[in-house]
């Protein structure tokens, strides 16, 4: 029996060979458990490599010893091992082509930056908190800046959830700066093997690989694998996770435990994972409605004790991520308002609901199966779908509250359009973005293999892969209305990065594979045709999207210009970042937001940002900048000032000679765009001008 088949829930073996699943649940082990452990640590204040490198090596073993994946019925021949391993070799190219062009995303500009910063403060300090030192007594000093939060006592959290700098900081303990950066595409290489593992629970292994390598040079997975994202790391979860949960044969709960690890591994990753759990309730329900239905054998015991494990191991990643952030950021979790006790008590309330049902309304499980309801539940799916990407750009205008995104600029404001006092956020376009990058034909033919798809599970033909519809669905929904985010290009395309984007791409490659299985004269040849026209058409068009902008890559050289910045500085420096003159201006590169965490992180020196008013004029003074020189000569330290032009030190002060000039330059950097995707490289530039302050004046 071929995988594909509606009846290929039956198949009690894995369309893989032994050595690929092997491989996979090691490098799931490898994440979970570092990750976790090193997570653990960081929020408890043990940090350090020692005990943080041998325990995780230590979780990571038990895990592939539980689990076992050796002993797991997997497929055999030629028919599985050679795609499996062109698999390996293509992600492996992937890989390699994503280190090749990894970035150097030391600037706080963004997300990226504040990972890695983060991730650099932690490998050489071992904790994720710091205070502002003597700074925080001067009014006419901010130290706080993009990327962190006070508390207002003068101490300092990194935002968003750690589990990437985590991961980022083990890497670098390992090998050094270099390994940190190379970090991003490791991780987007074991994203590629879980999906092509998945994609072969729903097609043959030569269309998972064909699958495998329309995604793999997808522009939007080729960009975000370079650089430091928490996608990378929920992409892994979700795929991986889903892969293992919806593994053929007998229910074996430790499988299925580390399933919910792995599942879990997304609330560590990102703020928003609860959404990506929605596979949890359903196989809890689908568990309990067997148990009503089967009575209590052996099989049924197997399948409640499975149900058990896969809670219990979702419980423990969930609780750490939870804990992070309200522990180590909370005024991150703050400012996000009830959105995350509201995910993390939605989630709970499905999972009661679900088993309750299932229990006690045992009809309710399989009512969609009834009537014509499949056949509309997926028409209702496809023409959603369509009329999103067809007519909703006509009939909406999406905007937001002006500083609804906390837009530090007008100059990003003007980026973004104005319209009445609202910030244009360009909602009604996500669709039209997916067809950017994906291709029409290929986005077009995924909606149709996900309608289908749709009708099969509500018909109970779906078996186990029904959780993977049932996962993409409310992701895809939430993502495609309201993505939430800054909507430039390709900046934009992050949210879609862990499923949807994935998830199109398989099911249009599920409308491929069921074409190839017609078997009805004339019509055989048509469908053949129609699926060899598809296979192509979603492999030609990333690839073309990709060819102008192949090698583009952030802030690449950029650690190289900090290091020298650090040089200029010296071991017992202070440093005040001087606000640019303009910083509404495009052309300004703000090194107010971007670069204080950046030298605290590279430079273990003390950092704040001078400030400048409306009109551009700094609030420090400078018989304030030297009295402060003054206070830290008495500390043992000399005060620096940092620029990004000789000019804004010399109204400070006039002539004063700057001890030296740093320019990092990368000529390879995607630009922002958004009328359409990004299509050629442009140069990033920064310049730091560093200037010793006299002590006396």
């Amino acid at each position: 029996m071929r995988r594909g088949d509606d009846s290929a829930g039956a198949d009690r073996r894995e369309a893989l060979p032994s050595w690929f699943v092997v491989v996979l649940v090691t490098a799931l082990a490898i994440v979970v458990g570092f990750g976790t452990t090193g997570l653990v640590l960081a929020i408890i204040g043990a940090f350090a490599p020692l005990p943080t490198l041998a325990v995780g090596a230590a979780v990571t073993v038990a895990l592939v010893s539980i689990v076992a994946p050796w002993t797991i019925p997997a497929a055999r021949g030629r028919s599985a091992g050679g795609p499996a391993a062109l698999a390996v070799a293509l992600t492996t190219a992937a890989m390699a082509f994503g280190m090749e062009h990894h970035a150097e995303h030391v600037l706080v500009d963004r997300d990226p930056g504040v990972y890695v910063v983060t991730a650099r403060w932690m490998a050489t300090h071992h904790n994720m908190e710091f205070n502002a030192g003597p700074f925080q007594h001067f009014f006419f000093l901010a130290f706080a800046s993009p990327g962190t939060y006070t508390d207002g006592r003068g101490r300092l959290y990194f935002q968003f959830s750690h589990l990437l700098p985590v991961l980022l900081a083990e890497a670098r303990w390992v090998g050094g700066d270099h390994l940190m950066f190379l970090t991003p595409p490791i991780l987007g290489g074991v994203g590629l093997l879980a999906f092509y593992a998945l994609a072969t629970r729903f097609v043959r292994p030569w269309i998972a690989l064909a699958a495998l390598a329309a995604l793999a040079t997808d522009l939007v997975e080729v960009h975000f694998i370079r650089d430091s994202y928490s996608e990378l790391l929920t992409q892994i979860a979700v795929l991986g996770g889903l892969w293992l949960l919806t593994r053929p044969g007998p229910a074996r709960p430790a499988t299925s435990a580390f399933a919910g690890l792995v599942l879990g591994t997304t609330v560590m990753a990102r703020i928003d994972g609860p959404l990506y759990l929605f596979a949890i309730p359903l196989a809890l329900a689908g568990a309990a409605y067997a148990r009503r239905r089967d009575g209590r054998g052996a099989d049924d015991g197997a399948t409640i004790r499975a149900a058990i494990g896969l809670a219990a191991g979702a419980v423990v990643p969930i609780a750490v991520g939870y804990l992070d952030v309200a522990i180590r950021s909370p005024k991150y979790a703050q400012s996000l308002g009830n959105r995350v006790p509201v995910e993390y008590l939605g989630l709970a309330l499905v999972c009661v609901a679900g088993i309750a049902i299932a229990t006690w309304v045992p009809r309710l499980v399989t009512l969609p199966a009834r009537g014509r309801l499949p056949d509309a539940g997926g028409l209702i799916v496809g023409i959603a779908l369509f009329a999103m990407w067809f007519l909703r750009p006509h009939l909406q205008q999406t905007t937001a509250p002006f500083g609804h995104f906390n837009a530090e600029t007008d100059a990003l404001q003007r980026f973004y359009g104005i319209v009445h006092g609202r910030v244009r956020t360009r909602d009604e376009l996500t669709l039209v973005w997916h067809a950017w990058y994906l291709g029409p034909l290929t986005l077009a033919v995924g909606i149709v293999g996900i309608a289908y798809l749709t009708r099969e599970v509500l018909r109970g033909r779906g078996g186990a892969t029904g959780l993977v519809v049932a996962t993409f669905l409310p992701v895809a929904a939430v993502y495609l209305v309201h993505p939430n985010i800054y909507s430039d290009q390709i900046w934009a395309m992050r949210r879609f990065v862990p499923l949807v984007i994935p998830g199109f791409v398989l099911f249009a490659f599920v409308v491929a594979d069921r074409l190839l299985g017609v078997h009805l004269g004339r019509a055989s040849v048509a469908a053949r045709a129609g699926a060899i026209v598809i296979l192509v058409a979603a492999i030609a068009w990333p690839v073309y999207t990709d060819l102008a902008v192949r090698n583009d890559t952030t802030q690449r050289g950029f650690s190289t210009a900090i290091a020298r910045v650090c040089r200029l500085l010296g071991p017992k420096a202070a440093v005040v970042v001087l606000q640019g003159v303009n910083s509404a201006n495009p052309a300004s590169s703000q090194l107010e937001k971007v670069l204080p965490q950046t030298l605290r992180s590279y430079c273990n020196v003390p950092v704040a940002v001078g400030w400048a008013d409306r009109n551009g004029t700094l609030q420090i003074s400078r018989v304030s900048a030297t009295a402060l020189a003054a206070l830290w000569k008495r500390q043992g330290r000399a005060l620096f000032v940092v620029a990004e032009s000789r000019d804004r030190i010399d109204e400070l002060f006039p002539g004063l000679a700057p001890v030296g000039s740093v320019v990092a330059t990368n000529p390879r950097f995607l630009p922002k765009t958004i009328a359409h995707r990004p299509r050629v490289l442009v140069t990033e530039q920064y310049r730091f001008v560093v200037a010793a302050v006299p002590t006396s004046s």
